[in-house]
């Protein structure tokens, strides 16, 4: 739950450059066995943006959401389409490590930003 606010907070006060919405991409497990946690956050995420009327910074917010099936090859595959062809402003989600330690390079070379829940 810390890990949440944080996520939330960061969000909120993430600064936009100079665009007319934010758009963030979400990353979970939200199928297989252990979907229940991947679900529980991506929906405190929405929750998070509907109770701030849609925004993040001021900003409208656009989530784009993917089910990675806890399979690091399909982590891999959504965040690069999310950082070439949707162009992202940050990535979240993931909260297992096999999926973190997949796509934090790519991220990370990127320069975007990336927010873990469980951190």
């Amino acid at each position: 739950m810390r890990g949440m606010i944080l996520l939330c907070a960061l969000a909120l006060g993430l600064p936009a450059h100079a665009a007319d919405k934010v758009k963030v991409g979400f990353v979970g497990t939200l199928s297989g066995p252990n979907a229940a946690i991947g679900v529980d956050i991506r929906d405190a995420f929405n929750l998070a943006i509907k109770l701030n009327g849609g925004k993040l910074g001021g900003l409208p917010a656009e989530v784009l959401v993917n089910d990675d099936q806890l399979k690091p090859e399909n982590a891999k595959q959504i965040v690069e389409r999310y950082l070439r062809l949707e162009k992202v402003d940050f990535i979240t989600g993931p909260v297992f490590s096999n999926i973190v330690v997949a796509i934090a390079p790519d991220v990370l070379a990127a320069k975007t930003f990336f927010i873990a829940p469980n951190a």
